[in-house]
């Protein structure tokens, strides 16, 4: 059944299926990017270059921050803090935002996908699916994307660090190339036939079965490509 149902009438329950569909992978690009901005401020208070972990700068009311998030920042003086020669601060700063707010929670959330209670839940699963997309690519848009940018993670990394921006665009593109190839394996959705996924199906939006087996696609097509 599709937007039309059999008798030829607008079938609503495909409209707010739909909806929710992409309300959910907005959902999980706004905590990726939260939790992102997050981690940066907690490690600048617990490093001692911020005073309140809790205080970042929510970018502002317009319509492409709202959307976004394009102007979240964590609200950390990188100057500042280099100015006062708190090099390893800024440093572990910069890179938690990518290695905690985003990495760590990508592992977790790896391993959440092979709990037989997210392959009996559709939208958890489905949620959890985008999350690692999203986590996956927060990754890429640092390394190997914004590597040279003229300011930002990488840089503020490279400054506190002293890495060589070239050394750190070499090692962020073999972690990519690392976790690609692991990120949304086969092996992560379980052994789904003993949890009821089958071939899709035509779409019946009404029914939780659909959920699954296109969000199970979707993994075992991106496994097969990293593979």
């Amino acid at each position: 059944m599709g937007v039309l149902d059999d008798s030829g009438r607008f079938n609503r329950s495909c409209v707010v299926v739909g909806r929710g569909r992409a309300g959910g992978r907005r959902l999980t690009h706004y905590v990726v990017v939260i939790q992102h901005e997050y981690a940066h401020s907690f490690m600048a208070w617990i490093t001692g270059i911020k005073d309140n972990p809790l205080r970042i700068d929510w970018g502002g009311t317009g319509i492409h921050n709202i959307l976004t998030l394009g102007n979240i920042d964590e609200d950390v003086d990188y100057d500042q803090a280099l100015a006062a020669g708190r090099t390893t601060a800024v440093a572990l700063t910069a890179m938690s935002g990518v290695v905690i707010g985003n990495g760590a929670f990508y592992l977790i959330a790896r391993q959440l996908l092979r709990r037989p209670a997210v392959a009996a839940r559709p939208w958890v699963l489905y949620f959890l699916f985008w999350y690692i997309v999203h986590s996956v690519g927060n990754f890429y848009d640092y390394v190997p994307l914004r590597t040279f940018a003229a300011n930002g993670d990488v840089k503020n990394f490279a400054l506190g660090s002293g890495w060589s921006l070239w050394w750190d665009s070499r090692r962020g593109r073999l972690s990519d190339a690392v976790g690609n190839r692991g990120s949304l394996s086969e092996g992560d959705a379980l052994d789904l036939g003993r949890d009821g996924f089958r071939t899709p199906m035509a779409c019946t939006c009404d029914s939780p079965g659909p959920v699954h087996a296109g969000v199970v696609r979707l993994v075992r097509v991106a496994g097969t490509r990293a593979g």
